[in-house]
């Protein structure tokens, strides 16, 4: 390697010389690409450190001239390892030297900005030039990052004008010194010129791009491109030299060329260009048939409705005049489109009959022109609105107009208060005539100034007319001065009899009448009062939201497609991190900065952006960058940020101030009722701590109520997707059932009785004297009470036929399945026996047997045989050698393992795992180990069960049940669709011709393809045989529907459509040939995919998945629309009852008349709904016995057994088991609490194993002395003992807790020199509930002095036990816990009692080895299981995702992926021999 100096000038002549010998192909004999990358990278590393150097110096001509010779050569190398990475091979030698490579540049980086932050030598200003440089660095490293993992993100063009925009708005302020505004001046026409050279590149690839090929939805497209780079190009500023420009700036134009064309040339360019591409999409719909253009027409107005909502957003960032035009050309391009479709319209109503659109092609059409007049005018509305703020910002200027939008507002809010205000006087009878008068000459004054305001802006604006009309209720009704009008009316005819009337009604009605109408309107006056304060509330809210559209406006875009939401990378996330904070610290300290200094930085940065610009291809070009980060807020982002924010993050990117402000609103809701509100209650539940925190623990709130909700929406979208039409029948016929049934019933019998009663008084004659009474109880009640019970009669019968036909239907299918092999899928799960059993020997076996090995000290304990004499040994006398068991666990996980492949997929039996975890004898004496599980967790547990529903909404039985159900029926119509329908080959040769073709038209139709495309076999008889049919009698068919049902085949089981058998694939092929079986196989994928789809959310168009708040506002409510949103509602309502209505008789059509339906294939490319899908049904019973584990297993957490040697334990497992199933950070939360406490506990634990002597040196010979048939498996005994104290079995952690705790504060109390007010430090977790323990214990114990009683206690004298007393006494909150479990438990001897406790357990040590391993087999079981669904589902539906993972611990790659099964496997089809 060359050697690099740290001399700047011959780093940048050796970095020239590098890029120029190593940019480009290799010759021969150069050295391999690695190699060379490792060379360039190097050179770039030493580059950086010299800039590094330079870049925190205060600006200087040689300073800045040597830097940008560094920054020259460095953009050199960069473009040479750009050079060289692309050509690399993915994922070969060079991609991972320079994922190393810069996975320790982002590290080196993070400790440069902690130092750079931390450097309080450094003024803020130096400081903030070392850290744009840095993030410069940062950037370019995310680019390399795109190109290492194949993510199409931002070129390097786009950051380049992102940058150049920030350099924009920091030097927007206009300095009043003439000096510095011509230096600032220079600065704009160096930015400008840079985005000019932008521009060029863009405009001119535009010009040149061809699209002769290209369809209309493309065309427009382009369109919509063109436009906005029109709009661009018409908004730029003169690029022209300012007067007084300094020289700085001529060593900047030498990193890039600018043409001179000029941007007037451009804009008419464009124009000329939009209008050929317009041209060519009206060609192109003219050639096309009906349907399409009437089709593509849909999909270009849909398109202009997506670019109009992000085009809405976009504009808010930027300026005015191009914001103006920008919707200008969009409205050229909307009129231009509706003038498309309305040609289009004409032209089919002249053209031939063949050539005629259809009704529904009509329609369409006349959608998509309405569609497009409506966009019309949503921009016409938001054209004017833009063009009037910029006609005053060019009148007022900006700050100007900012002023007179904050007056306007006052202006408002003081006429309310005057309202109010004058209406408390008067009611109280406090308002005085010299008051009346202040009162009305103020009306006048702020009446005025907002008249004047309205008719600024109605002057201004382009469209005085509409203008007028859009704003004549809202802002010029109310700017009328009614309350001065009606002092003077009151004033004029003071001896009126209406003219206290009239005054009050004028005041509050604001509308000049005569006194005869206003004289009829005095009862009127509380509603007019009303609806004026509405009024006024309406315009304060107009102006707010217009005044806040900053905020408001920005894109919330919900259901982003699954590739777009890829799992981060670790580099990313660091570099991701990395780039927030150096974000968050250069907007600290770039607001500490004066002009001098931000002239300052917006030169460095130009310098820098100019060399970057030099160092683009001539011809590099990118598409047009909005900044979406700032207008498009992914809402799955959003939710991430709002839970992962902390007080301290909170504090650094938001600042004290803002955090302050969102406290004080949430301050505000703290009232007595309002805080006991369902949402608020959670806002405001912390109202107790700091700001920061109150505010952070808010935002994870919303965070997680956010979450809530699209989750809530995608569990409706996967369930709407789920329910067949029996399934969603016999649901509609049960709640129609359950909801009518008993109403019916009673309101039929009291019915009944009103009309017996009615007969029997109108046919008795001595009843004659109560028919009028009993006349009108049934005329009111009895008449009414009949129709509502034969309605709720109609509702019942309704639901029970729903039920009686979806329930036959289901039957039905269920049993032609079972009866064509459905449990027979089984097998799959068989085919993985060798890879099972490594996963379980990794996770279950293994670790078990090196436990078990590692403390085999005597060799001779065991008998080599067993046989009966032995066992009659065992009644005769004492034993000194027994039978070796450490193996025959195994027994028990092949059983296990047994049991887990009888269930079948897609089949109700395929619960194995969820009955493991639910009704193990072995999980369940576990369970019962720690008794607050115990009883705190039996219905959560239920709720794991697949064979019932076990919660409200079902749990993972819904899903299952559903899923499984839904996969029954589509099999069973697939079933008889097939044998009725598919006719070997062989019989087809001999078929007549009529059933040849019946053949060809069913697999044509299935197929979609023409009945003639479909191959048959030549014809082996001439003239075949054919049954021709006796004519038909009258009025009847010819044949018996049961006849038409007869089916052609019995070949095909439901095997066929839910297993993938090559064997069969290729009988089906020799059978009934090439086309059936690509048909089968194409069914196969779609029966999965069907059962496993959800409602393609994510494919919705942008539209209609964006939430805009302002634009929302802007169509929906203002102006007064307000008023009219319940309508909109209500009619939102009708129509979904009407396509609810429509669904339910589709649903009964189906069931009464079943097919095949195949009108809309599901995409390959939907994995991601069926993996969300399978983990609906699988993961809850995976995480159940995941967190059983977790509490009752501390291996499983990497924990190490208290005093046993390093080579024992093993590493956690859980974290991967946490990223297998993609858990959620509340989960990850809850993990590591598990954890902490687990290390508290175990801590504990060690401190009696010390004191008993039971560490791993002396277990041994304990065991050997007391236990002697454990003698060699003390790991065994020491791993029962720390999962017994661990999970408080027989209470023995709580009495040893609570002993140590006694001791502690016995000693502490003791010592003259404590402090009684204090508790010592180092005391266990108190005793909450002594009540809720295996031994329960009194409420009321003994007397505290009764603890000196007990050994350990009885040595204190006098003193010190009066001391103890105190501090038990003064404590007793915290201490009564403790000494009750002591005096109740203790026996006499606590610390007794605790060995007495513990050696029961060792003596069980055998038992509670056979708990452990169950429950670690199980949890792997419930892991496979989840794989195993996955990774069939995915074979199945043939999709074109990436492959399920392997779970942790087992890889596709690994060297002993195909060796055989550990020897103690059973062999394939039982367990007999291993058992």
């Amino acid at each position: 390697m060359a050697e690099v100096t740290w001399n700047e000038r011959a780093w940048c002549d050796l970095a020239r010389a590098l890029s120029r010998r190593l940019d480009g192909e290799a010759e021969p004999g150069d050295p391999p690409r690695a190699a060379r990358l490792a060379r360039l990278l190097a050179h770039v590393e030493a580059g950086r450190k010299l800039r590094a150097t330079l870049d925190v110096q205060p600006p200087d001509p040689e300073v800045e001239r040597l830097r940008r010779s560094v920054a020259r050569g460095l953009a050199a190398l960069r473009r040479a390892v750009e050079g060289l990475l692309a050509g690399a091979e993915p994922g070969g030698e060079a991609e991972r030297l320079v994922a190393a490579r810069i996975r320790e540049w982002i590290a080196r980086e993070r400790a440069t900005f902690q130092a750079l932050a931390a450097n309080a030598r450094l003024d803020p200003f130096r400081r903030l030039l070392g850290m744009d440089a840095l993030r410069s660095d940062l950037e370019w490293f995310g680019l390399m990052l795109d190109r290492l993992e194949g993510e199409p993100g931002p070129g390097p063009a786009a950051w380049i004008e992102v940058e150049l925009a920030k350099v924009r708005r920091l030097l927007e302020d206009e300095p009043r010194r003439p000096k510095a505004r011509a230096r600032r001046a220079s600065l704009r026409a160096r930015c400008e010129r840079m985005r000019g050279v932008l521009l060029e590149r863009r405009v001119r690839k535009e010009l040149e791009a061809a699209f002769e090929d290209a369809t209309p939805e493309r065309l427009a497209s382009v369109r919509n491109k063109l436009s906005r780079l029109q709009a661009r190009v018409g908004a730029m500023e003169p690029m022209g030299e300012a007067p007084d420009d300094p020289p700085a700036a001529e060593g900047v134009e030498t990193d890039y060329e600018m043409r001179g064309d000029d941007p007037e040339a451009w804009t008419a360019a464009l124009a000329a260009r939009r209008g050929e591409v317009a041209d060519r999409i009206d060609e192109r719909l003219a050639a096309m048939p009906p349907d399409e253009a009437a089709g593509s027409c849909a999909r270009i107005v849909q398109g202009a409705r997506d670019e109009l909502a992000e085009m809405i957003a976009f504009l808010q960032d930027a300026p005015l005049r191009r914001a103006v035009l920008r919707l200008e050309t969009a409205e050229e391009d909307v009129d231009r489109l509706g003038d498309s479709i309305q040609a289009l319209r004409r032209a089919g109503r002249r053209a031939p009959e063949d050539r005629r659109p259809s009704a529904e092609d009509a329609r369409r059409l006349d959608d998509a022109l309405a569609d497009a007049r409506r966009l019309r005018g949503v921009i016409r509305g938001e054209w004017q609105e833009r063009l009037l703020t910029l006609r005053l910002h060019n009148l007022l200027g900006r700050r100007g107009a900012a002023w007179l939008d904050n007056l306007a507002l006052f202006l408002i809010v003081a006429l309310t208060f005057l309202i109010l205000g004058e209406t408390f006087l008067e009611r109280a009878g406090m308002l005085t005539e010299p008051g009346r008068a202040a009162f009305a000459w103020l009306d006048l004054a702020v009446c005025a100034g907002l008249m004047s305001e309205f008719l600024l802006k109605w002057m201004l604006a382009p469209a005085r007319g509409a203008y007028f009309l859009h704003h004549f209720v809202i802002d010029f009704l109310a700017s009328l001065p009614f309350g001065f009008l009606a002092y003077l009316v009151a004033t004029e005819r003071p001896t009126s009899p209406i003219g206290e009337e009239t005054f009050w009604l004028l005041r509050y009605l604001r509308f000049v009448r005569i006194f005869e109408i206003l004289s009829q309107l005095r009862l009127a006056m509380p509603v007019v009062r009303l609806a004026r304060l509405a009024l006024f509330a309406l315009r304060l809210s107009d102006r707010l939201v217009r005044k806040n559209a900053g905020l408001l406006n920005r894109n919330i875009i919900l259901f982003e497609p699954h590739h777009a939401r890829r799992a981060e990378s670790s580099d990313r996330h660091r570099l991701g991190m990395l780039r927030g904070d150096v974000q968050v610290a250069e907007a600290a300290l770039g607001r500490r900065l004066h002009r001098d200094q931000q002239d300052a930085l917006a030169a460095r940065r130009l310098s820098d952006l100019a060399v970057r610009l030099g160092a683009l291809p001539e011809r590099w070009s990118e598409p047009i960058v909005e900044h979406r980060e700032a207008r498009e807020i992914p809402v799955e982002a959003l939710v991430d940020r709002l839970i992962q924010l902390t007080p301290e993050t909170l504090l650094d990117r938001m600042g004290q101030g803002f955090v302050a402000s969102v406290d004080s609103y949430i301050r505000l809701l703290d009232v007595p009722i309002v805080r006991r509100l369902p949402l608020i209650r959670n806002l405001v539940a912390h109202r107790e701590k700091s700001p920061a925190e109150a505010v952070s623990l808010a935002a994870n709130y919303v965070g997680f109520a956010v979450q809530r909700g699209l989750d809530l929406i995608y569990f409706l979208a996967d369930l709407q997707a789920t329910l067949s039409p029996a399934i969603f029948l016999d649901r509609l016929g049960l709640t129609l059932v359950n909801a009518t049934r008993t109403p019916a019933k009673r309101l039929l019998w009291l019915g009944s009785a009103f009309l017996v009663l009615f007969l029997v008084v109108n046919v008795v004659g001595f009843l004659s004297v109560f028919r009028p009474s009993v006349d009108a109880v049934q005329r009111r009640l009895g008449w009414p009470v009949i129709v509502l019970g034969g309605v709720c009669l109609g509702f019942w019968s309704l639901g029970s036929w729903l039920r009686k036909i979806a329930n036959q239907s289901a039957d039905f299918c269920e049993r032609i399945v079972e009866a064509q092999f459905a449990s027979q899928t089984k097998t799959f799960k068989a085919r993985r026996g060798e890879q099972d059993a490594r996963f379980l020997a990794e996770r279950v076996v293994d670790p078990e047997i090196a436990l078990r090995a590692a403390d085999d000290r005597d060799p001779g304990l065991y008998r080599e045989s067993s046989s009966a004499a032995d066992v009659e040994a065992l009644f005769a006398g004492p034993q000194t050698r027994f039978a070796n068991r450490e193996l025959a666990f195994l027994r028990n996980i092949r059983l296990l393992y047994q049991d887990y492949l009888d269930g079948s997929p897609f089949h109700r039996n395929d619960v194995k795992t969820s009955v493991q975890l639910l009704g193990n004898l072995a999980l369940a004496n576990l369970r019962r180990s720690r008794i607050d599980h115990v009883l705190g967790e039996s219905r959560a547990l239920g709720k794991l069960d697949l064979s019932r529903a076990g919660g409200l909404l079902g749990g993972p039985y819904l899903w299952f049940n559903y899923i499984t159900r839904i996969i029954v029926q589509e099999t069973a119509v697939l079933l008889l669709d097939y044998n009725a329908h598919a006719v070997p080959l062989d019989r087809l040769a001999c078929s007549p011709p009529d059933r040849r073709r019946v053949f060809q038209e069913w697999l044509g139709g299935r197929l979609r393809i023409d009945p003639d495309d479909v191959r048959l076999p030549a014809p082996n008889v001439p003239q075949p045989l054919e049954v021709r049919e006796p004519p038909p009698l009258p009025n009847r068919a010819p044949r018996r529907y049961q006849a038409a049902a007869f089916l052609e085949t019995v070949e095909f089981t439901a095997i066929d459509f839910l297993a993938d058998d090559p064997a069969r694939e290729a009988e089906i092929l020799e059978r009934f040939g090439p086309q059936v079986a690509q048909l089968v196989r194409k069914d196969r994928q779609q029966n999965v995919r069907r059962a496993f789809r959800s409602f393609p959310l994510e494919e919705l168009p942008p539209a209609q998945r964006t939430i805009n708040p302002y634009a929302f506002y802007e169509a929906r409510l203002s102006g007064g629309r307000i008023a009219f949103f319940p309508l909109v509602v209500a009619a939102a309502f009708l129509k979904s009852a009407w396509v609810a209505v429509r669904g339910v008789y589709a649903g009964v059509h189906q069931i009464l008349n079943p097919r095949v339906d195949r009108d809309r294939d599901v995409p390959a490319d939907s994995y991601a709904a069926a993996h969300r899908k399978i983990h609906r049904m699988r993961k809850p019973v995976f995480m159940g016995s995941l967190w059983l584990r977790a509490r009752l297993d501390v291996e499983y957490l990497g924990l190490q057994l208290p005093t046993a040697p390093p080579v024992l334990g093993f590493d956690s497992t859980l974290e991967a088991d946490l990223d297998f199933i993609g858990a959620s950070r509340r989960d990850r939360i809850a993990a590591e609490q598990i954890r902490r406490d687990h290390q508290r506990r175990l801590a504990w634990t060690t401190r009696w194993l010390h004191r008993f002597g039971w560490t791993s040196d002396g277990l041994p010979a304990f065991l050997a002395a007391e236990v002697p048939y454990l003698a060699n498996r003390g790991s065994e005994a020491l791993r029962a003992v720390v999962a017994a104290c661990v999970l408080d079995h027989d209470d023995v952690a709580t009495l040893g807790q609570a002993t140590e705790a006694m001791t502690i504060l016995a000693a502490y109390a003791a010592s003259p020199t404590s402090d009684l007010k204090r508790l010592p430090p180092g005391l266990p977790d108190p005793v909450v509930n002594p009540r809720r323990l295996w031994r329960p214990v009194p409420r009321r114990g003994p007397s505290w002095r009764r603890l000196f009683d007990l050994p350990g206690f009885s040595a204190y004298d006098a003193t010190a036990r009066r001391r103890i007393v105190a501090l038990l006494r003064r404590h007793r909150r915290t201490t009564r816990g403790w000494f009750r479990v002591v005096m109740g438990q203790g026996a006499g001897d606590p610390w007794g009692e605790v060995r007495a406790r513990l050696h029961d357990v060792i003596l069980k040590t055998d038992l509670w080895s056979d708990q452990i391993l169950v429950l670690r087999a199980v949890q792997t079981l419930t892991m496979l299981d989840v794989h195993h669904n996955c990774e069939l589902v995915w074979s199945l539906g043939g999709y074109t995702d990436p492959e399920p993972g392997e779970p942790p611990g087992v890889s596709r790659d690994r060297p002993d992926a195909g060796s055989p099964a550990p020897s103690w496997w059973p062999e394939p089809g039982g367990v007999a021999a291993g058992a």
